[in-house]
């Protein structure tokens, strides 16, 4: 039969003194019957009466929320920035096919549920309206709008792309350039980089990109502090190279000694053991 018209559902309810009660929600049915029947609804409710029902639920599926706006095409993104010049064009086509899925969800609802439980069993029957299962998909839909313009669209997209990974490469230097930045844990690290970014940018970026170029900032500047210490190291191995107190020691412990007494003296910063071995090593090397 065709959709049925919600007052006649009523009406055949009440003609077979059944009770009728709207939920919210159906349960997964084990007995489904022929909805294609002139009299489906008649059927439903004498099978009911029969075995001693008394009362049958109704559930009403409209298009709205979240699931009307899923067959919608997301008009927000058809900017220039993202679709060139043809984005007019394209925003009004996308437009018209959104006004004529309003339209037919504003109609009524897309589908009707009957149903009641019998024995431990949930017996049902369903309608569902021929236009909902005609809505085209809303990216094929943009994807068949967008038909002739792909190439203006690739190179405005190629172009917005190196534009926002000029501004991240910017967004970590100014990181890594952030004395404070670099005194948080990783957490705070992510939620400092948030605050800069809104601040500087006032654009929304997500959490999680956010943290991404965070991480990044944070492990080139453990990167440059390496190649720094290296580079000290280095300095330190030469000039001992020549220092006669150095070559006179004879042993291990005695180089490590001197050499954090001397560094200790020089540069005021503690050295590990890993490192002091480390310069002895480079230093040994240079005095062969």
């Amino acid at each position: 039969m065709s959709f049925p018209i919600l007052s006649n559902i009523e009406a055949i309810a009440q003609n077979s003194k059944l009770m009728l009660i709207e939920v919210k929600s159906t349960p997964v049915s084990d007995i489904i019957l022929d909805d294609t029947k002139g009299n489906a609804v008649e059927e439903f409710c004498a099978i009911a009466v029969n075995n001693g029902v008394k009362t049958i639920f109704i559930c009403i599926e409209n298009l709205e929320g979240e699931q009307l706006e899923e067959n919608l095409i997301d008009e927000a993104n058809l900017i220039p920035e993202n679709y060139g010049q043809p984005s007019r064009e394209i925003l009004a086509k996308a437009r018209r096919h959104n006004e004529e899925v309003r339209k037919l969800a504003s109609s009524g609802p897309f589908e009707i549920t009957l149903f009641f439980p019998l024995n431990g069993i949930i017996c049902s029957l369903c309608f569902t309206q021929d236009w909902f299962f005609a809505i085209p998909d809303p990216n094929e839909t943009l994807e068949a709008i967008s038909e002739g313009y792909e190439e203006e669209i690739r190179k405005v997209r190629e172009e917005r792309q190196v534009l926002e990974q000029q501004q991240e490469e910017e967004f970590i230097e100014l990181l890594i350039n952030d004395d404070e930045f670099q005194r948080f844990t990783a957490t705070g690290r992510k939620y400092h980089a948030a605050r800069t970014w809104e601040r500087t940018y006032k654009k929304f970026k997500s959490l999680i990109d956010i943290n991404i170029l965070a991480r990044e900032a944070y492990s080139r500047i453990q990167h440059r502090q390496g190649a720094l210490v290296q580079r000290e190291n280095e300095r330190v191995a030469n000039a001992l190279a020549s220092d006669p107190i150095f070559k006179k020691c004879k042993n291990k412990t005695a180089r490590r000694a001197y050499i954090v007494a001397l560094l200790s003296k020089q540069t005021g910063r503690h050295y590990t053991s890993r490192e002091t071995d480390q310069i002895i090593e480079l230093a040994l090397l240079k005095c062969e």
